[in-house]
């Protein structure tokens, strides 16, 4: 959950991270970008998943966003009903010892978003 001010009109970027940086520095696998905000405040669920499609040194990860918002046409996104987008990785290796994913999100310039709740799940790591 997030809640944007007034300020920021830019379209966000949601990048899935791999690499044993645990950092920004890691590698953007898959890049999302968002619609255009405007400036209204707004509160928005966003669900970001990201499966391995591939795993080894040749992994493959698939990535679906989905945005829902309190505004009508404005705020979080310029849309209505909200928005889903899905991304796709090409082949990168996460044999490497210590290889953690990460998320970063840049909500764009000049942008401010507070995020008042934040959950992560892992399933089938072994």
């Amino acid at each position: 959950m997030a809640q944007k001010t007034t300020a920021g009109t830019a379209v966000p970027t949601f990048n899935v991270r791999f690499g044993t940086g645990g950092t920004v520095t890691d590698t953007a696998r898959c890049v999302i970008t968002g619609t255009a905000q405007t400036a209204a405040s707004d509160t928005a669920h966003m669900t970001l998943e990201a499966v391995f499609r591939a795993t080894g040194s040749t992994s493959v990860v698939q990535s679906a966003l989905e945005i829902r918002h309190s505004g009508t046409t404005a705020g979080m996104i310029n849309v209505t009903q909200g928005m889903g987008k899905v991304v796709t990785s090409t082949a990168f290796d996460v044999t490497p010892a210590s290889t953690v994913a990460g998320l970063s999100i840049n909500p764009g310039t000049a942008g401010v978003w507070n995020f008042v709740l934040v959950t992560a799940e892992a399933f089938n790591i072994t």
